[in-house]
């Protein structure tokens, strides 16, 4: 199945759900830097997968702006102000299922404690990511095609840094420049 996000930076237009049980979910984001391909792995994490293509379907990531991204470490988004999703986690998906450690391209949910998934995700974007997959909210649930790594993902901006207290992040610098 192929689902297609449209995006400022990730928009999304949702598509009606199949109850089968798949291999893969493909999606397909429209960005401002061009087209990027996801693939999600149920079997690495289903509650991860279910609760992303519920935020797809829900047109949740229309657009949204990219706004942490890290130079060789990642690129975060899913901060949306008074979303409805905001305060709805999921549990946390049994990590023996997954590919770890983290390699670059994956896509998680980004958490902050047990259980506390909801609609903040983040893509690997190099080599610094040793310290993800540690816990159990860092479960990868797919991962961005390598044509997209290449081509698209290269160009998203992160010269704005990390956020405080790793680095300087101004939010509103990022989004007002473009994510």
């Amino acid at each position: 199945m192929r689902r297609l996000i449209a995006a400022a930076v990730v928009c999304v237009l949702g598509f009606a759900r199949s109850a089968k049980v798949l291999d893969k979910v493909f999606v397909d984001c429209q960005t401002t830097k061009g087209p990027v391909n996801l693939v999600l792995v149920p079997s690495w994490a289903p509650l991860g997968v279910a609760r992303f293509l519920e935020l797809v379907d829900d047109e949740f990531f229309t657009n949204l702006a990219l706004h942490r991204c890290v130079d060789n470490f990642l690129c975060q988004f899913g901060a949306k102000k008074d979303s409805k999703w905001d305060g709805k986690s999921i549990a946390d998906d049994d990590m023996s299922k997954a590919p770890l450690p983290f390699k670059r391209g994956y896509i998680s949910f980004a958490g902050n404690g047990v259980n506390s998934r909801s609609s903040h995700l983040f893509v690997t974007l190099g080599k610094n990511v040793h310290s993800l997959g540690r816990e159990p909210w860092e479960t990868p649930l797919g991962y961005v095609e390598d044509a997209s790594m290449l081509v698209v993902v290269a160009k998203w901006v992160t010269k704005y840094g990390d956020m405080p207290p790793w680095g300087a992040l101004f939010r509103s610098r990022c989004f007002s420049h473009g994510g």
